[in-house]
C-alpha cells in the first residue's frame, strides 16, 4: 500500500520541481540584461573577427554591419580594430572607442613577485 503511494508522490515532486525552475533567470547571461532582450541591430559593436595566422584582413560587426579599417560606417571612418575594441574617427576629427564588453573595465595582471613587495 505504501509502495503506491510514494510512487506518485515521487513523480508529483518532480514535475513540480522543473515547473518551478523555468521562473528562474538564466545564470550565464550577462549583468544588466533583462531576460527579453535581444541584440538587435543599432546596438553597437557585436563582434570582431581576427584573420587566423595573421593572413587577412580583421572585421568587426558593428550595427549589424560587416566593417574592415578604413571603411565608412555612417558618418565615421574605421581607423583601428584591435583585439577587444574598434575605433572610429568621426568627421570633426573625434575619435570614440566602442568595446565588445562596455561594462567592463580591464586592467594588467601583476606578476607574483611584484604582489611580495
Amino acid at each position: 500500500m505504501a509502495r503506491r503511494l510514494i510512487l506518485p508522490f515521487a513523480l508529483w515532486a518532480c514535475l513540480s520541481a522543473g515547473a518551478s525552475a523555468q521562473g528562474l533567470p538564466d545564470p550565464t547571461r550577462p549583468p544588466g540584461q533583462v531576460a527579453d532582450e535581444v541584440l538587435v541591430p543599432g546596438s553597437g559593436l557585436q563582434s570582431i573577427i581576427r584573420p587566423v595566422n595573421g593572413k587577412g584582413k580583421a572585421r568587426a560587426l558593428i550595427d549589424g554591419q560587416i566593417v574592415s579599417q578604413g571603411d565608412m560606417l555612417g558618418e565615421a571612418r574605421v581607423v583601428a580594430i584591435r583585439a577587444d575594441s574598434v575605433v572610429l574617427e568621426h568627421a570633426d576629427g573625434s575619435r570614440e572607442t566602442l568595446t565588445t564588453t562596455p561594462d567592463v573595465t580591464k586592467s594588467p595582471v601583476r606578476s607574483p613577485s611584484s604582489l611580495r613587495r
